[in-house]
């Protein structure tokens, strides 16, 4: 079809920066001050970037990353930027269930 897709297996150490990108510090001289600025932005990757997302295990993510990502699916947009997905699909076992992994 074309689409940019994104594939990410959930566990239990997954970080935020494997599903939205890295984040990267930016360093800038103040023309003002004669000082420097020193910020960090986002190089979007993963979800930000994928027409369709495939998340495997969900239930096994922690809620740090958890939480941002299921923020991000709800309104579609990142730091007032919107996303082009178009579809997700997630997965996860049911409670008490063992995954194929840890057996």
């Amino acid at each position: 079809m074309g689409l940019d897709f994104f594939f990410y297996q959930l566990h239990r150490d997954t970080r935020l920066a494997e599903l939205i990108g890295d984040m990267v510090v930016v360093r800038q001289e103040d023309a003002i001050s004669g000082g420097e600025i020193i910020r960090t932005v986002n190089r979007p990757g993963g979800i930000l970037t994928a027409q369709i997302c495939v998340l495997d295990d969900v239930s096994r993510a922690p809620g740090e990353a958890l939480n941002v990502l299921l923020r991000i699916l709800n309104e579609r947009k990142f730091e007032k930027r919107k996303l082009p997905l178009m579809t997700a699909i997630a997965t996860g076992n049911p409670p008490g269930e063992a995954s194929p992994t840890a057996l």
